[in-house]
C-alpha cells in the first residue's frame, strides 16, 4: 500500500484551512445563546437540508458502507434510503408542529415541562453520554484510515484535525458549523465522485462488469452475494431483510423528533415550512448519495474479487483505504482522504455543539446558575466545548482497543442501549395525555433494562439473552417502555387539558 506523498498531505491541509476559514468568515457575530446554538433561527432550509445529511454522514458511513457491503450485502442501505424517504411525510406530520410551536434550545426541555425537571436531567445525561459514544467512534474509525497510510500513531495524527473542527465550533457556534457542513457536503460528494470514476475506469467505462464482478461475492454472514438488495425473510438474528428496514422505519418515524441534533439542526430554519423543505431536502440527498455510495462499494468489491487480499476478510472496513493506498495516485488520495475528514468534521463539530448546548442549559443554567448575562453563557458554552473535544478524545484512546466488530454496528449498538429509553420517555409524553411522571420513569427504566438484557454495553457487558440482533433491541427497548408507562399511567390521574396545552399530539398550542 502507498503512503501518503507531500502532495497528498498539502491538499489535506489545504481542505481544512480552506474549510476553517470559510465557516468562521460566514459564522458573523455571536451574541446570545440561541446565535451560539441555532444560528439565531435564521437559516435558509437547503443549508438545514446538508448540514443535517453531513452530520450524519460520518466517516463511518463513508467507509463502513464499503465495509458492511463486503462483508454482509446491500439489502440494509438501498432498503432503507427507499424506505425513509416514504417515511418522511409521517415523520413531518408527528413532530414538526410540536418543535415549530415550542422552540426550545434543547429538547429535554420539553421533558420538564411535561413530567418533572429530574427527567430532563436524566434524559439530558443519557444523551450527553451517547454523544461521547458516537464521537469517540468516529474518531476512532477515521484514525484507521491515516494509520493505515501514514508512519504517525493511532489518533496523534488528528490531533490538527481535531484542533481545527473545534476552532470553528468554539469561536462560531452553530452558524460556523452549518457554512462549514456545506464545504464537507462538497469535498465529500466530490471524493466519493472521484472513487466511483476510478472504479468505472478500471472496469473499461461497464457498470454491467462491475455488478457482474460484485455478485460473485457470497457472504458467510448472511449467505447473499454483495449486490442483493431485498430479501422478505424474518429472521431476528439479521438485520437486512425487508421486515427488519422496515420495522426500522417505523421505529425512526416515531423516534425522529427525540434526537437533539436533528431538532436542533431544524430549528436553525425559520418555521413550519422552512423545517418540511429542510426534512424534503436531506430526504432527496440520502437517496443521490446513497446511490453513489452503493456503487462505490460494489466497485470496491469488484476490485477485490479481480484481486483478493486476505488481510481484508478479517478487517472489511479497511477494503475502502486498501484500495484507495495502492490504486489511486498522489494528489487524488489526499482529495479521497479530504472526504474522510470532511465526514469526521461535520460530524464533530455539530455534536460539540450540542454536548455544550445540553450542558449549559439542561444542567447549568438549570440548576447552578440562572439570571446571568448572554456574554456569560457564551463564555460557558464556550469552555464546555473545549471540555468535551478532551473528553471525547480519551474516550476515543479507550475505545480504540475495542474493534472487534465494524465501526457502523459498533456505533449502532451503543445507540440501541441509550435511544430506547429517550424515546420511551418523549413518546409517553407527545401521545398519551394522562401519563405522569411516574409513567415517564416507568417508561424509561424498562427500556434500560431491555437494552441490557438483549444488548448489553459494548465492550463492557456482553448481553444476558443472545440471538437478538442491536437493529431491533432500540425498537423492541422502545416499545416496552411505552407500553409499560401507559399501563402505570392508569395508577394515577393525567393533568388538565390546559395543562397539556401544546405538549401533546392531540391538544396543540393555540395558533
Amino acid at each position: 500500500m502507498n503512503s501518503l506523498s507531500a502532495t497528498d498531505v498539502c491538499v489535506i491541509v489545504v481542505g481544512i484551512l480552506a474549510v476553517m476559514v470559510w465557516g468562521l468568515w460566514k459564522s458573523g457575530r455571536q451574541r446570545t445563546v440561541e446565535d451560539y446554538f441555532l444560528a439565531g433561527g435564521r437559516l435558509q432550509w437547503w443549508l438545514v437540508s446538508i448540514s443535517m445529511y453531513s452530520n450524519l454522514l460520518t466517516p463511518m458511513s463513508f467507509i463502513g458502507v464499503s465495509g458492511w457491503i463486503f462483508a454482509k450485502d446491500s439489502r440494509w442501505f438501498v432498503g432503507n434510503a427507499i424506505a425513509g424517504a416514504l417515511a418522511l411525510y409521517f415523520a413531518a406530520a408527528l413532530w414538526i408542529p410540536l418543535w415549530s410551536s415550542l422552540r426550545p434550545l434543547s429538547i429535554f426541555e420539553y421533558l420538564e415541562r411535561r413530567f418533572h425537571p429530574a427527567v430532563r436531567t436524566f434524559g439530558a445525561v443519557l444523551f450527553l453520554v451517547q454523544m461521547i459514544c458516537w464521537l469517540g467512534n468516529l474518531l476512532v474509525s477515521t484514525a484507521d484510515v491515516f494509520e493505515r497510510l501514514t508512519a504517525l500513531p493511532m489518533l496523534g495524527c488528528l490531533g490538527g484535525v481535531l484542533l481545527a473542527a473545534t476552532l470553528y465550533t468554539f469561536v462560531g457556534g452553530a452558524r460556523a458549523d452549518v457554512m462549514s457542513d456545506l464545504a464537507h457536503f462538497c469535498i465529500l460528494l466530490f471524493s466519493l465522485a472521484v472513487l466511483a470514476f476510478a472504479l468505472l475506469r478500471e472496469f473499461h467505462w461497464s457498470p454491467g462488469d462491475l455488478y457482474s464482478a460484485a455478485s460473485t461475492r457470497i457472504s458467510t454472514t448472511t449467505g447473499h452475494t454483495s449486490t442483493t438488495i431485498f430479501s422478505a425473510e424474518f429472521d431476528l438474528a439479521i438485520e437486512g431483510t425487508f421486515w427488519a428496514i422496515l420495522f426500522h422505519r417505523f421505529y425512526g418515524v416515531l423516534t425522529f423528533g427525540t434526537e437533539q441534533l436533528t431538532v436542533q439542526r431544524l430549528l436553525a430554519t425559520q418555521g413550519q415550512g422552512g423545517m418540511r423543505r429542510a426534512m424534503w431536502g436531506f430526504v432527496s440527498l440520502d437517496l443521490v448519495v446513497t446511490g453513489i455510495s452503493v456503487l462505490v462499494a460494489w466497485g470496491l468489491v469488484a476490485s477485490f474479487q479481480r484481486q483478493p487480499e486476505p488481510a481484508l476478510e478479517g478487517n472489511p472496513d479497511a477494503l475502502m483505504m486498501s484500495y484507495v493506498g495502492k490504486a489511486l495516485p498522489s494528489g487524488v488520495r489526499g482529495l479521497v482522504l479530504s472526504g474522510v475528514l470532511a465526514a469526521l468534521m461535520a460530524s464533530y463539530d455539530t455534536g460539540l455543539n450540542s454536548l455544550s448546548n445540553i450542558v449549559l442549559n439542561d444542567i447549568y443554567r438549570r440548576f447552578f446558575v440562572s439570571g446571568k448575562s448572554e456574554r456569560h453563557y457564551l463564555a460557558v458554552s464556550r469552555i464546555l466545548t473545549l471540555a468535551f473535544a478532551v473528553a471525547i478524545f480519551f474516550f476515543a484512546l479507550w475505545q480504540q482497543q475495542h474493534r472487534n466488530v465494524t465501526a457502523l454496528q459498533r456505533v449502532g449498538q451503543y445507540a440501541a442501549l441509550f435511544s430506547g429509553p429517550l424515546a420511551s420517555a418523549f413518546l409517553l409524553g407527545v401521545l398519551f395525555r394522562r401519563t405522569s411522571t411516574l409513567s415517564a420513569w416507568a417508561g424509561i427504566v424498562a427500556a434500560l433494562m431491555f437494552s441490557l438484557t438483549f444488548n448489553g454495553i459494548p465492550s463492557v457487558l456482553r448481553p444476558f439473552v443472545q440471538g437478538v440482533n442491536w437493529i431491533w433491541v432500540a425498537g423492541f427497548s422502545t416499545l416496552a417502555g411505552v407500553a409499560l408507562g401507559w399501563i402505570v399511567s392508569f395508577a394515577g390521574r393525567g393533568r388538565s387539558d390546559e395543562e397539556l396545552r401544546g405538549l401533546t399530539v392531540w391538544n396543540p398550542a393555540v395558533k
